[in-house]
Formats: structure tokens, C-alpha cells, sequence
């Protein structure tokens, strides 16, 4: 005799199973809305633009980096939008992990001209209205790419090119033009 009793009546097999089908179709359901969820957050586009560290004479907002906390004034107008940015990677140089910002040609020209006319200033990398990078200009940049250190932690650095790359992908999409008959 079992010592659970038999499993007939009520709570027969069919419907055992009846139930072990509904939890697992909930199941799945909830992993499946974990990963959708999961893959909304990844799947974000973010926006850089980059603004100069004001002179000592101009007028110019103030910015906190979010690790070290050094405060800048840069000029109240971005110099460079995301608009201007190509391409944005991951890059390895000497002293760590950082961004390889390349831009577009007419703004390469810009940061060329802005290298010349600026050196020893900052250029500040704010990315979703969030100042997350500062570059100090001690050569002329003439080909249109940039180097800069994000203050963000290490293990999110390649996330965080992915979500550059992505708001760079989105903004050069070519808009669907609905063709009449």
C-alpha cells in the first residue's frame, strides 16, 4: 500500500498533469518576459556630444566626472554632436581600456582646428546629458580620431561602445520615404 494514499478522484493524474503543463507554460512565460526585458536594456542607444573646458575669462557651465569628481567648466555649447561621431570602438593603449571616438570628416577638420587653437584644455565627453570622460588636448588630433578615457567601471566600458555605436547606427539610418502610385 502506498503511504501517500492513490492518486485517483479529484486530484487524478490528468489532472496532476493539467497542472504540471499551466506551471510550466508560466514558466516560460516569465523567463521569456526576463529576457525581453533583459534585451530592452542592452539593446539602448546612447548619444555623445563633447564640449571644450571654457577659458579662464569665458562664461561656461559647470560638469562633476563621476569617479574622480573633477569639476570643469566647458563652454554652455557642445563643439562636436553626436551627429559628427562615425564610429565609436574599444581600444587598448599604455595606460588602460578606452574609447576610439572617430568622426566624420568635416568634424575631423573641426577637432583639428579646435587641437591648434586650444591646447591644454579639456575636451569633455558627456554622454546622455551625463559628463562621462575628459581628454586633455596636448597634440593636434589631425585625423579625426580621439582617445578618451570614460569614467565608468571597467566590466561596462565595451557596453557602453555598444550603446555609442548603437545611437550612431540609429541617427545614419536612412529614413523610409513611402513611394506613391
Amino acid at each position: 500500500m502506498n503511504p501517500f494514499g492513490t492518486i485517483s478522484g479529484e486530484f487524478g493524474i490528468s489532472h496532476l498533469s493539467r497542472l504540471g503543463i499551466a506551471a510550466s507554460i508560466s514558466l516560460i512565460a516569465l523567463l521569456a518576459g526576463c529576457a525581453t526585458a533583459q534585451v530592452k536594456i542592452s539593446a539602448r542607444a546612447s548619444t555623445a556630444r563633447f564640449y571644450l573646458e571654457a577659458g579662464p575669462h569665458e562664461a561656461g557651465k559647470s560638469v562633476v566626472l563621476p569617479i574622480s569628481g573633477v569639476a570643469l567648466n566647458v563652454q554652455p555649447a557642445p563643439v562636436l554632436i553626436e551627429s559628427d561621431v562615425a564610429h565609436v570602438a574599444f581600444a587598448h593603449v599604455e595606460l588602460g581600456d578606452c574609447l576610439l571616438v572617430r568622426f566624420k570628416s568635416p568634424a575631423a577638420r573641426d577637432l583639428f582646428r579646435l587641437s591648434l587653437a586650444a591646447p591644454g584644455r579639456r575636451l569633455v565627453m558627456v554622454v546622455d546629458d551625463k559628463p562621462l570622460g575628459a581628454r586633455r588636448i596636448d597634440v593636434p588630433l589631425p585625423e579625426g580620431d580621439l582617445l578618451i578615457f570614460a569614467e565608468v567601471p571597467p566590466d561596462r566600458l565595451p557596453e557602453l561602445v555598444a550603446q555609442l555605436q548603437r545611437g550612431i547606427d540609429r541617427l545614419t539610418q536612412a529614413p523610409v520615404v513611402a513611394q506613391g502610385t
